[in-house]
């Protein structure tokens, strides 16, 4: 691989002992960048993001704006960091992470390509861990495997695991230090889905992989279980799938969802809410796609059920829950034809009952986003990507507006009830027993372009000199352009 071409002010080597530990596992499929978007764009991907939800003691200022970087080839997956920042991951030359200040500017940007593979996307998850650094995962190419990178809080390598899959869709650390993945096996059947405990340094502890069905999403629950999304094979239909395992791996209990049938449906993404249900966000397909929001109790029964569309394709990859009880949802509007639907990124605000509080679409055709969550300020954050292949992260009010700025505008979409069908699975996860493999690093510092869309008309005052500027890919200052000077 010939790295002199490419926009770098440094080029760091990072080599692991090739005799490490073996160990199992599988993700995200095929040409590797190719599918991590496609699934991310028509709702398979499952965005791995929490973004600090408001906590009482000292607050950042409430500071809005709209910011873009790159362009590049995405980046898929964002948490925010302890310090009020960001830490996103995704696919440039190579994978990509960047680490971003509270006022969104760059403090470091890297590429990482492991060393015997030709192409690396580090677009699945990426998520702060309890020393500061970050724990990456996705997927490497030439040949596939699935892909886990350990950072230090500067985005230098400690650790590079690649596993005997297809990719690796989440990654969370648990609450004894380790970590859970899901992603896709290398398995007998086209699609396989893998749920994986691992210890603090990637070794496998254990691992599930469950034949011919899709996983899409885990995270821990409080009493150490965890809870998973994705996509279950019910009398030859693909239905919504949510699934409860105990700490050790073990099935609790499962459930299968149907709107609409005979059509497609699939959770993406599950969260545990404040009381201890979950909430769904999913998909359904009937005649174009709507998307689905289940609200659960804690043993998987339906408590308000919803269906949310604009015409043609409504396509959701994020859902949290606010302080107020209520949910953010976040995705892509497209059309099936420019007199049918509209198109654009779209943030849904709903009370805990379920009941719209506002709705807005952003940008245009080509344009979604990843994620719209609850900052320490009391506002939010949206992230996603621009048509033209820039990521775009925006600082929003809670209204989801930038003051001055004509950013976002109603969405006017429908949100009606549903009536999902019920099922109790009785999927049997198999043995599987992949195996995990130290891996050389080169890292490649990078600076990335960033440009300034729109800054609230109230903090226009605060902004300091180095915001009046940005980088461009080249790395070279200059200056930055302001839509409402």
């Amino acid at each position: 691989m010939d790295l002199s071409s490419r926009p770098t002010l440094a080029i760091l080597m990072f080599t692991q002992d090739q005799q490490g530990p073996m160990a199992r596992i599988r993700p995200l499929c095929g040409t590797l960048h190719r599918k991590l978007i496609a699934s991310m764009v028509i709702i398979t991907i499952l965005l791995t993001i929490h973004v600090v939800s408001p906590v009482s003691g000292n607050e950042e200022p409430t500071i809005t704006w709209s910011r873009t970087y790159g362009p590049n080839n995405g980046v898929f997956s964002i948490q925010g960091t302890s310090d009020g920042g960001f830490v996103a991951s995704g696919h440039g030359y190579g994978g990509e992470v960047i680490k971003a200040s509270l006022a969104g500017e760059p403090e470091w940007s890297k590429y990482y390509i492991p060393m015997g593979h030709g192409d690396a996307d580090l677009g699945g998850s990426v998520r702060q861990t309890r020393d500061g650094g970050f724990i990456v995962a996705g997927a490497v190419a030439e040949p596939v495997e699935a892909w886990l990178l350990k950072l230090d809080h500067n985005g230098n390598v400690q650790w590079s695991r690649t596993y005997k899959g297809y990719g690796f869709s989440q990654v969370k650390e648990t609450s004894d230090g380790q970590y859970i993945v899901a992603g896709s096996a290398i398995g007998p059947d086209p699609s396989d889905g893998w749920v994986l405990k691992l210890d603090p340094e990637g070794n496998i502890v254990w691992q599930e992989m469950f034949r011919d069905q899709d996983i899409n999403y885990v995270e821990q629950t409080r009493d150490g279980g965890y809870i998973v999304a994705g996509t279950v094979g019910v009398d030859s239909m693909a239905e919504a799938w949510i699934f409860k395992l105990d700490p050790a791996g073990n099935m609790v209990w499962q459930r299968a969802f149907e709107v609409n049938s005979p059509q497609y449906n699939q959770a993406i993404l599950v969260r545990q809410t404040h009381d201890g249900g979950y909430i769904v966000a999913g998909a359904v397909n009937f005649l174009f796609q709507d998307t689905l929001i289940l609200r659960l109790d804690r043993n998987g029964n339906i408590l308000w059920q919803k269906l949310y569309s604009r015409g043609g394709i409504t396509s959701p990859v994020w859902v949290g829950e606010t302080s107020g009880g209520g949910f953010l949802l976040a995705g892509r509007f497209s059309y099936i034809s420019p007199t049918n639907g509209i198109a654009g990124a779209w943030i849904l605000k709903v009370d805990k009952n379920g009941n719209k509080v506002w709705d807005k679409v952003y940008g245009g055709l080509n344009d979604l986003f990843f994620l719209a969550d609850a900052t320490r300020s009391g506002g939010l954050i949206a992230v996603g990507a621009t048509g033209g292949g820039a990521t775009w992260v925006l600082k929003l009010d809670d209204q989801g507006s930038i003051a001055g700025c004509p950013l976002g505008r109603p969405a006017n979409a429908t949100l009606t009830d549903t009536y999902a069908t019920t099922t109790n699975t009785s999927i049997t996860p198999v043995s599987t027993n992949a195996t995990v493999t130290q891996t050389g690093v080169t890292a490649l510092v990078h600076y990335p372009g960033v440009q300034t869309q729109c800054i609230g008309s109230m903090d226009r005052d605060h902004e300091s000199d180095r915001d009046k500027h940005y980088l461009d890919s080249r790395g070279t200052e200059k200056e930055q352009f302001h839509a409402f000077p």
